[in-house]
């Protein structure tokens, strides 16, 4: 049990401190699911950003890039996507949203833009804020910063995970793994025993 800040220092480590803490911050922006979209996304799009940030921090030495701004990265590259339902529930009228490809890929554009100009209204880290602007210009060179490598596969890693955890693809699959590093397959792993350990 840990009764104070010492303790919890001793224990998490000073990242993991500041890691845990950034995960509380955030809970308030999933917790206001008041529209009918946003309480349907909301609560899945925060539970991939916490796989895919844990996934940072764990692959972020593996590409010399800076776990903890790695952690935030994974964190905050789709927070834009619970503002924008947010708005889309304020607003919109029709029973469905569109589902073409261009629709979508303009969606995740938008979403990544938008996720970068609140870490940057936040203060967050500048490689944070130019990572997730990167993701957002669509084919931008995000994989030649060490931040947008170990973002871009554990973005997919944290997306197998949960395929997995949910019965729509097998672990095992050669397709799962085709492309992943020997760390990366290990994540996959450590993010199950993770998520065992939560529940």
């Amino acid at each position: 049990p840990i009764h104070s800040l010492e303790n919890a220092v001793l224990l998490l480590g000073q990242n993991g401190l500041r890691m845990l803490i950034a995960k509380v911050a955030f809970r308030p922006i999933i917790n206001l699911q008041n529209g009918r979209y946003t309480k349907r996304v909301a609560p899945q799009v925060w539970s991939q950003a916490e796989l895919c940030a844990d996934a940072c921090n764990l692959l972020g030495n593996e590409y010399q890039a800076d776990p903890f701004e790695s952690f935030l990265a994974g964190l905050m590259q789709n927070v834009g996507m619970i503002v924008a339902f947010r708005i889309i529930d304020r607003g919109y009228e029709g029973q469905y949203l569109p589902d073409s490809d261009a629709y979508c890929v303009a969606f995740m554009q938008a979403v990544r833009l938008l996720s970068s100009r609140i870490a940057k209204a936040w203060d967050f880290p500048v490689n944070v804020v130019n990572v997730i602007e990167k993701l957002g210009q669509g084919d931008a060179p995000i994989s030649q910063s060490a931040l947008g490598q170990v973002l871009q596969v554990s973005d997919q890693v944290s997306k197998i995970r949960i395929l997995v955890d949910h019965g729509q693809l097998e672990e095992d699959e050669y397709f799962a793994r085709m492309g992943l590093s020997k760390n990366a397959i290990r994540c996959l792993g450590a993010l199950r025993v993770r998520e065992r350990h939560a529940a």
